[in-house]
């Protein structure tokens, strides 16, 4: 499960340099050719803010894998080793709550926005397309933050980093 994991995370992101990418370069050509006045490129902006919709959303579980989302670190100072467990499994409930939540309102919003037809207004791309990164995004994210915690929980975490730190 693990590996499917590790595997996941590594096509995420992929995914998110490759739309890093694609954002910067069509931002730079946009803005040389408005500046030189040699082109204009009326689309640009537009697949630039969807590339960073979804780098967002699918770099949000990167992050819950990682161990970066959702951290108060003044909380173990205080807390004992056992009570940090516990308030990670509490933490990964809310969180997996909300993206289950929020995840089941995306599907409404993707549903409306295929049935109606709805297009971009520069690409003339199915609106569907963006609204999709937001419920896949955040079910994602649920899912790692719950992996993350069951691996603090059961120190394989702390084995997972003594043999990166080996490497």
């Amino acid at each position: 499960m693990g590996t499917f994991f590790n595997k996941l995370k590594k096509v995420q992101e992929v995914f998110c340099v490759i739309l890093l990418i694609v954002m910067v370069t069509i931002i730079f050509l946009a803005t040389v050719g408005r500046y030189t006045g040699l082109f204009s490129i009326a689309w640009s902006e537009e697949l630039a803010r969807y590339c960073m919709i979804w780098m967002v959303f699918i770099g949000v579980g990167i992050a819950a894998l990682e161990g970066t989302n959702f951290v108060v670190d003044a909380m173990t100072l205080w807390l004992s080793e056992g009570a940090m467990k516990i308030l990670h499994v509490v933490s990964a409930v809310i969180t997996l709550a909300f993206a289950l939540f929020a995840g089941y309102y995306g599907l409404d919003m993707i549903d409306y926005q295929y049935v109606s037809g709805q297009v971009s207004a520069t690409l003339h791309m199915p609106m569907w397309i963006m609204y999709i990164s937001m419920p896949l995004g955040l079910v994602n994210m649920g899912l790692l933050q719950c992996w993350r915690v069951y691996l603090e929980c059961t120190g394989k975490l702390d084995e997972k980093a003594g043999e990166e730190e080996k490497a």
